[in-house]
């Protein structure tokens, strides 16, 4: 929900948010590259547009402008408008195709992350990355409407100070209104239905607007989100269960390191099953507690600091805040009864950082940038690609003249002297020789700006330490999350009175209260969003609404093999690659989109996941029909199981059997990957369009010793088209382990 890797691969801006930059790029004027497409504009494009005369229904609000209104020709021919609310940080921008496109709606798509930017899915890269953008919107028959969501960048707005309803909900629900206005003035008839939608951050703060805005939308599509309920509302920043998760997570990639590939093997296609059999008791138990607090099973590659997981820049965004809430924490941490650092030392002793090191160099983005072409080991750190997008003379990293014993990531780099003296950072990774550091606000733009060699930096990360075993010391009672963590309705271990609330970016409680429609997606192996949260919700929604009303206006959907953002923007570290793993979610969304507007505008019900919540994980039916939702059911092996153990140049036949749930739609394309690159080069010919089911084979032979994992994608569309280009194509894949020696 909070992970701020959604606001890095939307950000249009040279410094994402991942970076901790600031996202203003736009808002006050259009690029150059933007008003190079802008053309002659013709009706209905043309209309005279009258704002002085749009008097806002949130009373927070007063005089709206416009400092941009230009026609513009990419994807469709569409009128731009860019604006925002004086003396607030609401931003928005609007686009209006031609009249030929408009089917009476509009969809409004919501950043994840934090928020703070109003151009995500409107420019034709970083829209079509994640979405499809102003193409996807015309496709469903939309105008396109953005916003900030009240706030520019990381700033708070100046009106709005720490009031989260206006990030949460309200700022997106004034901008909805006066597009609404405006669309009514270009097209000549005012919109019948508005839909919003978001993933992450964006997915939390789609409920709350769907929640509190229901003269703005009629339906919701939150995905990758979080929902904590208070039937009451409240304006206050939400207790972000999945935030404290991260800590779990956290613990175990310190504790297992080397041992985290063998935890992978294990639960791989044809391996043991059993991902604790190589760990020693301590680390049994961290491991087991991640599983217990919802870590997806079979994302396990994930837990590799060298692939993406992004959950030490909560930390590194947090840890300030943390120190000013509950300061004690980290001292009663090592010296009291109850916590580990007291209790277990030996868990700790060899990790240990409290140093102070002299700069040798420092690093820049173009420096990292250049040593990853040269395929340098900077080139296996999630940070590093993490920072791609940023001015390449950014100081990111130093290389320092003593290397530090002890575990560097999480550990507090605090500047000691020269011109930088004063500021801290938090070593979210170690690249080759480098270490990279974050924080937010200031530091966190500037990072080691003005550092030079031969400066002190005062290092420490007990505190990090301390941090790794929050999540059992601040445990939410009503959350089904926190049920391994108490025994007859006590916590194990002592509590801490102040829990850490989201940032405030994030909105407020939830409440339930849905006049509309809401189809929530979740996605199974989603290492930032875990599991709990829509079983959570609509548990609390039936006490709230009643199951009458919570039926008829809340449905869920599970999308098996997607993370959190789509496999092609994982950092591939050898193989196989995460395109073998792990869908692209893409298409679900735009699906469930048709669906959702189907749903509110032709009473035509989606289908759901039938999925549990048991032990801290989704249980899937293994059938298409028992299953429901949209996806595929895969089954792959290798000479009929899940492993083949061949000899080199020496057949094995790979099957699988996919079958699409009821009314879904066909399959329209089986693909192999035989080598984990993620090619796929070999289609079934076989597969027509025609079939609901399929059951299908091939033989491969390797010519190189080695462990395999082929991949097997089937994509299944609603209406059984089998041009590869065509929208809303639904992936699910499959996965076997082939031994070659």
């Amino acid at each position: 929900m909070m992970d701020k890797a959604w606001a890095m691969l939307n950000r249009r801006t040279a410094v994402g948010l991942m970076s901790g930059g600031a996202a203003i790029a736009g808002a006050t004027g259009a690029s150059a590259a933007a008003k190079a497409v802008a053309t002659a504009a013709a009706p209905p494009l043309d209309v005279k547009l009258d704002i002085d005369g749009y008097k806002p229904t949130d009373g927070f609000f007063d005089k709206v402008y416009i400092d941009i209104d230009e026609v513009r020709t990419d994807y469709v021919r569409h009128r731009f408008i860019h604006g925002g609310f004086k003396g607030t940080g609401t931003r928005f921008t609007i686009h209006l195709p031609e009249a030929q496109y408009y089917k009476g709606r509009f969809v409004q798509p919501l950043e994840g992350g934090t928020g703070g930017n109003e151009y995500s899915y409107g420019a034709p890269q970083e829209g079509a990355m994640m979405l499809g953008g102003l193409d996807m919107a015309v496709r469903l028959g939309c105008y396109l409407v953005q916003s900030n969501q009240g706030h520019v960048g990381t700033e708070k707005c100046p009106k709005g100070g720490d009031d989260v309803s206006i990030y949460g909900y309200r700022a997106s629900a004034e901008v909805g209104r006066f597009a609404r206005d405006l669309a009514t003035q270009v097209y000549g008839t005012r919109p019948k239905k508005g839909y919003v939608f978001g993933g992450s951050g964006g997915g939390k703060r789609c409920i709350s607007c769907i929640e509190g805005g229901p003269d703005i939308w009629d339906g919701g599509l939150p995905f990758m989100a979080g929902g904590q309920l208070d039937p009451k509302g409240g304006n206050s920043p939400v207790i972000a269960t999945q935030i404290i998760f991260y800590t779990a997570l956290l613990n175990v990639q310190r504790m297992l390191r080397t041992e985290l590939k063998g935890v992978v093997d294990s639960v791989e296609p044809g391996g043991s099953g059993n991902p604790f059999e190589t760990l020693n008791v301590d680390q049994r138990e961290a491991l087991a507690d991640l599983y217990r607090c919802g870590f997806p099973r079979g994302a396990e590659f994930l837990l590799d600091p060298d692939n993406y997981t992004g959950q030490i820049f909560e930390w590194a965004w947090s840890a300030d805040n943390i120190f000013k809430l509950d300061p004690d924490y980290f001292t009663d941490f090592w010296s009291k009864p109850g916590y580990g650092g007291h209790d277990t030392p030996h868990i700790f002793v060899d990790d240990i950082v409290d140093t102070t090191a002299t700069v040798k160099r420092v690093v820049t983005a173009g420096d990292l940038a250049a040593a990853v072409a040269a395929g340098g080991p900077e080139a296996r750190s999630s940070s590093v690609s993490m920072i791609r997008r940023m001015a390449k003379d950014t100081a990111v990293g130093v290389i320092l003249e003593e290397t530090p014993k002890g575990y560097m990531v999480g550990a507090g780099m605090a500047i000691a002297t020269g011109e930088a003296a004063g500021r801290t950072l938090y070593c979210t990774s170690q690249a080759g020789d480098t270490y990279l550091g974050n924080a937010l606000d200031v530091a966190g733009n500037v990072k080691f700006a003005g550092v030079k060699p031969g400066d002190k930096i005062r290092i420490t990360n007990k505190p990090f330490l301390a941090y790794c075993h929050w999540y059992r010391h601040h445990v939410v009672g009503a959350s089904i999350d926190f049920a391994n963590e108490m025994v007859d309705g006590r916590p194990l271990f002592p509590q801490r009175e102040k829990q850490m609330p989201a940032t405030i970016f994030t909105g407020g409680w939830n409440t339930a209260k849905i006049q509309g429609k809401m189809l929530w997606y979740q996605h199974t192996h989603d290492t930032a969003v875990w599991a709990a949260p829509p079983f959570e919700y609509v548990s609390d929604a039936r006490r709230i609404m009643g199951e009458k009303l919570t039926r008829e206006r809340v449905k869920l959907r599970f999308t098996e093999h997607a993370h959190h953002i789509p496999a092609a923007y994982i950092p591939a570290n050898g193989a196989p690659v995460p395109t073998t793993r792990l869908i692209s979610y893409m298409s679900h969304i735009e699906q469930g989109l048709q669906d959702l507007i189907d749903w509110v505008e032709g009473g035509v019900e989606p289908a759901e996941t039938h999925a549990e919540y048991r032990e801290g994980k989704v249980v899937l039916p293994p059938t298409a029909a028992g299953r429901g939702g949209i996806q595929a059911v895969v089954n792959a092996s290798a000479n009929g199981g899940p492993r083949a153990d061949v000899k080199v140049g020496q057949a094995v036949t790979l099957g699988v059997s996919a079958e699409v749930p009821p009314g879904m739609g066909t399959v329209v394309a089986v693909e192999w990957d035989f080598d984990g690159l993620g090619s796929y080069p070999f289609k079934q010919p076989e597969v027509d369009g025609k079939a609901k089911a399929v059951k299908l084979s091939t033989t491969h032979a390797f010519d190189k010793p080695g462990t395999y994992f082929p991949a097997v994608r089937v994509i299944s569309h609603r209406q059984g088209v089998m041009d590869p280009k065509a929208a809303r194509r639904i992936e699910n894949l499959g996965r076997v382990r082939v031994v070659v020696t």
